[in-house]
């Protein structure tokens, strides 16, 4: 993944039990409305080999101010709420500006 000026967003994701299924029955749709966001590079979903309900995003952006815009328009479209709904702990979202090697 070449960053040439952008950024990494991991976002994990602890649903309740059972929900991840749901949620990723969803995200084929959520994922074209994110790939047509502006400054959206490329994005990766993992799933955790012992905890079913345990997702990670790892997100390419062109920058922090293009995610920060991407989540303001995920929050303000109720997606986040949707989403939150499902969860048992809280997100983790990390920001990764600056690539080492």
């Amino acid at each position: 993944m070449a960053m040439a000026g952008g950024v990494i967003a991991t976002v994990v994701l602890e649903f309740k039990l059972g929900e991840a299924d749901l949620h990723l029955a969803n995200m084929p749709a959520m994922l074209e409305e994110t790939r047509a966001f502006a400054g959206f590079r490329d994005i990766r979903v993992f799933r955790d080999e012992t905890n079913r309900d345990r997702l990670m995003l790892l997100e390419e952006w062109e920058s922090v101010g293009h995610y920060r815009a991407y989540v303001a328009w995920r929050t303000e479209t109720g997606a986040m709420d949707s989403v939150g709904a499902m969860l048992a702990a809280a997100p983790i979202i990390d920001i990764w500006p600056e690539r080492m090697l």
